[in-house]
């Protein structure tokens, strides 16, 4: 069982960054421990906005991707509980390949004293170069809506129903710094103090419809997406904080690519809504999608970050290559669906960072966010709740 405080509040998961390989995986981690107290055991998990998965190393896997990382060992936690039946189940990684694990529960201790009970999959075997190189070793997810994959936990949606979270602010921040390589995801408020509340933009929530079974990613529609001669509409995009660079179907891929223009090329996003502007605009300039390979395949390479990702049409998503220069914010709604309480994705609102590169550059005077309430009365207002909607 779930350890929350007596009232609904806010708790703070400090982040670290990795090495940048050349994965696709975030370098970003959050080292927090599973199962019992008095023998806790640390893994490094991702918080990961791109996955209906959650997982964990463990002493159960051998292969040398799992040895290069920490592993849990189950028969070392008093609280540990393996699913009745035992039995091993892949979970896809699509391009990255399968992981197979054993499906159990423990408890996942969280920062103030909060403990939440997870299920989630205990790896026997996984391999390959991207499962070597991530900077992690377990995952946490953090979808948009959508079922989980075999009955694993949604944090999100078991701390609204426990009671550990306020259904008002149903909200995760991520705010990374790549310089120091030390960064933070908020979950129940935002931290105003270092972000830039006249440059935002709100991404609403759209299920990618290319692809059903994919709801659970944070996707917004109607992206316009340009480099060089290149202009394409109608593109979904997303913000994934499990992921490093960006990524999509060959459709939008490999026409970016063949438009870098020697990496030269400025690549534009018009998204979202900027309240006063039809749209708001992302700039990505050569210097934030060049990076260099700190370690692993193509270490001291210094490379576009582009990758196909599977058949995935319509679609562009990015994590850490502009995460690292934003303040991000994903916001749940609380809301009885078919008789039950659901957490739904209702958006993303990001914002420049004082002291960043300005990755969002407006054309149009907005009115500031200064607060919570102004935040949550921009998503009533995308998501017609709001009084003039």
């Amino acid at each position: 069982m779930a350890v929350h405080p007596d009232s609904p509040g806010s708790f703070n998961i400090a982040m670290f960054c990795g090495p940048y390989q050349d994965n696709g995986a975030a370098p970003w981690y959050a080292p927090l421990s599973v199962g019992t107290s008095d023998n806790p055991q640390v893994q490094y998990f991702a918080l990961d906005t791109g996955t209906n998965m959650d997982w964990v190393t463990s002493t159960l896997c051998n292969t040398e991707a799992c040895l290069m990382h920490p592993r849990f060992d189950p028969g070392l936690s008093s609280t540990y509980q393996q699913d009745d039946e035992g039995k091993v189940v892949d979970l896809d990684y699509g391009p990255w390949g399968s992981l197979q694990a054993k499906i159990g529960t423990d408890v996942v201790n969280l920062p103030g004293g909060l403990s939440q009970s997870l299920t989630f999959g205990v790896a026997v075997s996984y391999s390959g170069p991207q499962f070597e190189e991530i900077d992690w070793s377990a995952c946490l997810a953090l979808p948009a809506q959508g079922e989980m994959q075999q009955g694993f936990t949604n944090m999100m949606q078991a701390m609204l129903d426990e009671g550990a979270v306020d259904p008002n602010k149903a909200w995760v921040c991520f705010d990374w710094n790549r310089e120091t390589k030390q960064g933070s995801c908020l979950i129940g408020d935002v931290d105003w103090s270092g972000i830039d509340t006249s440059q935002f933009i709100a991404l609403p929530f759209d299920s990618y419809t290319p692809i059903p079974s994919v709801d659970y990613i944070w996707t917004t529609a109607g992206a316009t997406v340009s480099i060089g001669d290149l202009t394409l509409d109608d593109v979904f995009f997303c913000l994934d904080s499990g992921s490093s660079r960006f990524k999509g179907g060959p459709d939008t891929i490999d026409k970016i690519k063949a438009n870098l223009g020697g990496n030269t090329n400025t690549l534009t996003i018009k998204v979202g809504n900027a309240l006063g502007a039809e749209s708001g605009t992302l700039v990505v300039p050569p210097e934030l999608y060049m990076r260099t390979i700190e370690e692993g395949e193509n270490a001291g390479e210094t490379l576009p970050q582009f990758a196909v990702l599977g058949e995935l049409p319509q679609l562009l998503l990015v994590g850490s290559v502009i995460m690292d220069y934003l303040y991000t914010v994903y916001v749940y709604d609380y809301v009885e669906v078919n008789g039950e309480m659901k957490a739904q994705g209702v958006g993303v609102v990001i914002f420049n960072k004082i002291g960043s590169p300005a990755v969002i550059q407006n054309d149009n005077a907005v009115t500031p966010i200064k607060g919570s309430d102004d935040l949550r009365a921009v998503f009533d207002e995308l998501t017609g709740k709001g009084a003039g909607a």
